[in-house]
């Protein structure tokens, strides 16, 4: 039972992880960069914590019949540009 329970969780992140790559990549709406006072607010691709520090914040909407569903993603700034670099 530990072991489906485990399978299951993995499944669930790997499919929140697609589903943000899916935004960045078609659904941008607005970038801009601020400082994040958010203290659980960890970055996109690294993982690092960016409480206090300067960030990229991306915003992803869909629309939808009624309200569009906004998504925030935020990057350490180096990062950000090496991801825009790569594409």
């Amino acid at each position: 039972m530990l072991e489906d329970d485990y399978y299951q969780t993995y499944l669930e992140e790997t499919d929140t992880r697609i589903q943000g790559e899916i935004d960045l990549k078609r659904r941008v709406v607005n970038i801009e960069e601020i400082r994040c006072f958010i203290p659980w607010e960890r970055c996109w691709d690294s993982n690092k914590r960016l409480f206090w520090k300067q960030c990229v914040k991306v915003t992803c909407a869909l629309a939808g019949p009624g309200d569009d569903i906004r998504t925030y993603y935020y990057f350490d700034p180096k990062i950000w540009t090496l991801r825009l670099l790569k594409q």
